[in-house]
């Protein structure tokens, strides 16, 4: 019985871990963060499009995140994908460029909290596409989500 529940903890504890360290992008243009797991619930926001989120549990089709701010809520599953990876930029005035290198030409500039969809990656920099359809190259410390 003893080896039963320290096998259940393990696995409880494993599935924690493997939940924790997933990150979902929102789908749709106007998703709602809410307050608690239901339609019915208080929203606290409303996401865009590739807008990553963590995710640090699931309760039904629901899952409680974490968005780059630290701030929590709870977003359905069905409007949150988690093949798709967003990434959201983490500073001001950043360079989106032509390839992976700091001396490619610049595409265009984007700011803080704007949020992308990964295409890509070499390296520590990532391919990335802007629900417009715009694409570039974007270093990873100059993103979250990317991990």
């Amino acid at each position: 019985m003893k080896k039963l529940l320290l096998l259940f903890i393990f696995i409880h504890t494993l599935v924690l871990t493997a939940i924790a360290d997933n990150y979902v992008a929102v789908t749709g243009d106007r998703v709602n963060l809410r307050a608690q797991p239901s339609t019915n619930a208080e929203v606290l926001w409303t996401l865009g499009k590739y807008f990553p989120l963590k995710v640090l549990k699931q309760q039904g089709n629901w899952y409680q995140v974490e968005d780059f701010e630290g701030d929590k809520g709870w977003i359905h599953n069905s409007v949150a994908n988690k093949e798709n990876r967003g990434v959201i930029v983490i500073r001001n005035n950043v360079n989106v460029r032509s390839s992976n290198s700091t001396n490619s030409d610049i595409l265009f500039r984007t700011s803080y909290g704007v949020a992308f969809r990964i295409i890509g990656q070499r390296s520590n920099w990532y391919q990335v596409e802007h629900p417009d359809g715009h694409q570039g190259w974007i270093r990873g410390d100059l993103l979250w989500g990317a991990k």
